[in-house]
Formats: C-alpha cells, structure tokens, sequence
C-alpha cells in the first residue's frame, strides 16, 4: 500500500466500516471476517519466517493478538499505512488479551487521521467499541474523547461527554478495577477544569478575543459572555488547592478573574496556587503578573522565580529594584550560566550594584565560592577576544579611525571590565586590555565607560 499522510474517502470509508465489525449488516460482518483472515494470513506469514516459529504456533480457539503483531503495527504506523494498522486495531478490540490500552491509543490515533467532517462519528463508533474492553478506565476514555471534540471546536458536544463519562468508573464487569486515586484526580479535577476551559474558550469567542470559526466552532451566540465566564469561573473554583502543576487552568481562571473585575480574588487564587505547588515556576510567574501585588508578595515571587529558573535573566532585570540585598547573589548566580556570559545588560546590573553596595563581607562570602572558576570562565584573555569577535579585522580597522565601538560590545567589555576589577583586582588581565582598548577608542565616560572609571578608583575584593 502507498505510503500517505492523510486518509483519502475510500480509506475513511473502510475505517468506519473497521470500527464497526458487529454490524448486524452481514456485508458489514463478512467484510470484517476477512479482515481477521488477513490478519492470520500475515501473521502466519511472520511465523513462518521466525526462527522459533514452533513456538508461535497458536490454535483456531484461541486467537488472541500476538507480539508479533504489535511489532507490524508500530512499522505499519510508523510508514502511514493507516489502513492496515486499522485492520490490526479491529483485531485488538475483538479479542483483546492485554492489549486495550493498545487499541485506545492507536485506535485514538487512527481515527484523528481523518481530515473529513466524519471524524466525530467515527470517533463516536471507536468510542462505542472500547467501551467493550474491560481493562479500559472509562473517566480516561472519556477525557481522550473530550479533547478530540475539543480541538474540533464542538464545545457543547465536548461538554455533553464529560457529563456523560463523569458519573462511570469502569468498564466492564471486573470489580478489581474499581476506583482508584488516579479516578479520583481524574473525576474532581481534570473534568472541572476541562469543562472550565471549554466555558472560556467560548467566551473568548464570543468577546471577540480570538477569531471564532463558524464552521468549526459550535457555540451559542445567544449566551451573555459575562454569564460565561461566570459559569467558567465555577468550574475552576478551588483548583488551585491542588497539589499538582494546572497551569492550563489556572491562567485562563485569572484572566477571567480579571474580567470579573475580581483582582483581590486574582491575587488570593495565584497565592494559594503558589502556596500549594511552591516548586512549580509557572505559579510563581502567574502571581508577580498580578495586579494590585503588594511589594512584599512581589519581592517572594521573585526570588521563588529565580530559585527555580536561575539562568533566566528576564524577571531580574525588570524587578531588580524589589531584590534588595539578595540582588548580588541573584545575579552572581544567572552568571555562573555560560549562555548569560556576554548579556551587557546583567553585567552592567551587577556592576551598578556593586558599587552602590559595596563589598560588603556578603558579597565576599559570595565570591569565595566562585574564585577558583569564574576568572577563567568570565576574564580569561580567550574571553576579551570572544567578547569583541562581532567585530572583524575591518570593523576593527573602522573603529579606530572613526573612534567608536559598537554599542553593545563597548557596553558588555567596560561593564565586565568593571565587575573584573572589583572581585579580581586592578592587576587582572581582562581589565586591562579593555582599558587599553578604551583609550584607543577614545571612549567618552559615558554608560558602561563611567562605571568602570568608577570602578577603577574603588578597591578591589583582592
């Protein structure tokens, strides 16, 4: 069969048909016999060929799914051969021997496929035949069907399977398979916030924040969209008590918040949030957002923040003022990350800062624990050169006679020469070849120029 990237109609056609093999149509069930014939036919092929094929041997009574097969449906899948892996699935369902989950997820995968408008019943037919499968958890099946009307944009059908799935456990009739802790997550948080956020996506619509599509999207347009986001609300209420990382649901719980014109009740909801999930980064970033954040719950957002993303240099340059003393040590710590070595920006924070400060024996203590491997990270004479590579031997030639320097590099070079000097002393070599280059370049005190003058009449660390 010809490899494809998408079902034609004749490929859909057979699909529904494979989804369907208990069909009371005898067409229907002839058709699906001679799909289970081809599967042995294959499989008896692949027995043949194995080198221990006396032990693959299986009789007419029990004809379970084998390994083997499993083994031809990931190429079959991993070829796009839809067709024939949907002719495996078929076999699955119908005598599964641990192989449901299989079947879901394949079956899921399969089915989304289809580019046509019959994806839903289709996926409504696979829906009906996994449902027969009693190693299933209907509250995931559930959540899988969900998502796929989701992204369809039917959101009153999506909603109408999260009410329907809500009130099942399992499938089946094994009471081993009861409820379980995973069911419980699944039941009083997943589906809430799930329902919450079709409840915002049409509102979104409807308030004209996103471009809703008419043909996709099946949304009321009767609805009041304040009424909506009041109902989304409801739904998101008290998911950020839980001890688990719901960012998906709780950025758009806030944005509808501030809608509401509710923004004590943004701060509370992000607090708690954060409160509950103190390692999750996203909840800290969602709280120093908020309106109406008092300095000293910015000030905890921050330093959770850069906790948990030291590296990242964004929020401590735009909040660097609310970081007070615990500055130095935040920015020494974005700079022990090799991709921050030539940010002028984070440079010239730190220089800034050291000078107001001072070396206090903070800051001391601080540079005691990078003394042996900073210089050779930050100032070594390779890192002068690598400092100033933006510029060729042209440029270079360019700048002397017209005395100036690129912007960016005169900032990062005389910043980073400032911060030299201050932790390493007047006698390192990084300092001294920007400062050499300094008054070749005629650089006027101005930016980063000023702070290393500053600097180089200010005792050094060492």
């Amino acid at each position: 069969m010809a490899e494809t990237d998408s079902m034609d109609d004749t490929e859909c056609e057979l699909l529904s048909m494979l989804l369907g093999p208990y069909s009371e149509d005898e067409e229907m069930r002839s058709k699906a016999e001679e799909v289970w014939e081809w599967v042995d036919t294959v499989f008896d092929q692949l027995v043949e060929t194995h080198p221990m094929k006396n032990t693959m041997r299986y009789t007419n009574s029990s004809r379970a799914a084998k390994p083997q097969l499993l083994v031809l449906l990931a190429n079959y899948l991993y070829s796009h051969r839809w067709l024939d892996a949907a002719r495996i699935v078929t076999r699955l369902i119908s005598e599964p021997n641990g192989t449901a989950h299989i079947a879901h997820h394949v079956g899921m995968e399969l089915v989304q496929q289809d580019r046509s408008q019959e994806l839903a019943s289709l996926m409504e037919r696979l829906m009906k035949q996994l449902k027969v499968l009693l190693d299933l958890n209907t509250k995931n099946l559930g959540l899988d069907y969900f998502l796929c009307l989701f992204k369809q944009g039917m959101l009153n059908e999506a909603r109408d399977v999260l009410r329907n799935y809500h009130v099942r456990s399992v499938v089946g009739s094994r009471p081993f398979l009861g409820k379980s802790r995973q069911d419980d997550f699944v039941s009083e948080v997943l589906y809430k916030g799930y329902e919450g956020l079709s409840f915002y996506v049409e509102w979104l619509q409807l308030s004209n924040e996103v471009p809703c599509d008419s043909e996709a999207s099946h949304v009321n347009t009767e609805q009041d969209p304040k009424q909506l986001a009041e109902t989304a609300v409801k739904c998101f209420t008290g998911l950020e008590n839980t001890p688990n990382h719901l960012d998906i649901f709780i950025q758009p719980y806030l944005h509808l918040l501030q809608y509401l014109g509710s923004e004590m009740s943004t701060v509370e909801v992000a607090t708690s949030y954060c409160k509950t999930n103190p390692d999750n980064a996203n909840a800290w970033r969602l709280l120093l957002q908020c309106n109406l954040l008092d300095d000293d719950l910015k000030r905890e957002a921050l330093i959770n923040l850069c906790r948990l993303l030291p590296c990242e240099p964004t929020w401590v340059l735009k909040n660097r003022h609310l970081l007070k003393a615990e500055c130095v040590k935040i920015l020494l710590e974005c700079l022990d990350y090799p991709e921050n070595q030539q940010n002028s920006q984070l440079w010239r924070a730190l220089a800034e800062d050291l000078l107001q400060t001072g070396l206090t024996q903070d800051v001391r203590d601080l540079w005691e624990q990078r003394v042996d491997w900073w210089p050779d990270l930050h100032f070594s004479d390779a890192q002068v050169i690598e400092d100033t590579a933006q510029l060729s031997m042209e440029a270079l030639e360019d700048c002397l006679r017209n005395d100036e320097l690129s912007a960016n590099a005169s900032e990062l070079i005389s910043c980073k020469a400032s911060v030299a000097h201050l932790l390493c002393g007047s006698d390192n070599g990084y300092t001294a070849r920007v400062v050499l280059i300094g008054r070749l370049l005629n650089e006027s005190e101005d930016g980063g120029w000023r702070l290393l003058h500053q600097a180089l009449m200010t005792d050094a660390i060492l």
